[in-house]
């Protein structure tokens, strides 16, 4: 690799530790439309983007581990076993247009109803959590950009700052392992994967102090709104990137 690409490399694993450590979800948002456009094999962006994350979300659920609930991340975890493998096969074998812009339209009509705070609120049992895991496996091992359907549904739950940063993170780093491993399974682990990996770390684990340090300055109510913003930027970027995530 050209030390310019390094740099870049660098420089874009850097900016999404960050971003996950301070609010518990979006590297992918960072990282994934960077990666593109920076490495020549698009298949190795997914594996590479879940590595990075393991690095990062082992960091935080163990400095935040007093606000980890395991009731929480259950049916979550469960109906991810079941997305997963069809995420991969997606990866494999599938044009992502129209699930890129599907998912883009859910994350806008979500933070419309955000923004616009009704008196009602939408209240759903903990075991609905089985079919957003279902949506975000897939959207992860596909697209690594399983972190809108999670915030959304965490959003609903009313999780708070602490949760988001704690139950996030163990949510990604437990079906991030999964991943890997049908990544293994379906050859994307390659040596050119891992020595991108190996170059990463030390910006990942820079990005991730930094933005831990920061993440318990916020204030929540300062939180949630830059959680909204962040989900518009997404589905933005998502809508207008005419090089996302395509399987040749």
């Amino acid at each position: 690799m050209a030390i310019e690409s390094l740099v870049l490399l660098e420089v874009i694993v850097f900016i999404a530790s960050l971003v996950q450590a301070l609010f518990g979800f979006g590297s992918s948002l960072i990282a994934v439309p960077s990666l593109l456009l920076l490495l020549e094999d698009a298949k190795i962006v997914a594996p590479l983007v879940t590595l990075s994350g393991l690095v990062i979300n082992a960091r935080l659920v163990f400095s935040l581990r007093e606000y980890f609930r395991s009731n929480y991340l259950l049916p979550l975890v469960l109906g991810a076993l079941v997305g997963i493998p069809f995420g991969v096969w997606i990866l494999n074998y599938t044009p992502l247009d129209i699930l890129k812009v599907g998912l883009a339209i859910l994350i806008i009509i979500f933070s419309i109803y955000s923004y616009a705070q009704p008196d009602f609120r939408l209240r759903v049992s903990n075991w609905w959590g089985l079919i957003v895991g279902v949506i975000a496996g897939c959207l992860g091992a596909a697209l690594s950009s399983n972190g809108p359907p999670m915030v959304i549904w965490a959003s609903l739950q009313d999780w708070d700052k602490d949760e988001f940063r704690s139950n996030l993170p163990a949510y990604f780093g437990i079906t991030g392992i999964v991943s890997l491993v049908v990544y293994q399974f379906t050859g994307l682990m390659t040596a050119t994967l891992w020595q991108y990996f190996f170059y990463s770390v030390p910006a990942s684990l820079l990005g991730t102090f930094i933005g831990e340090y920061w993440g318990a300055k916020i204030k929540p109510d300062r939180f949630r709104q830059i959680i909204r913003l962040l989900l518009v930027c997404l589905a933005a970027l998502m809508l207008v990137s005419d090089r996302f995530y395509h399987s040749s």
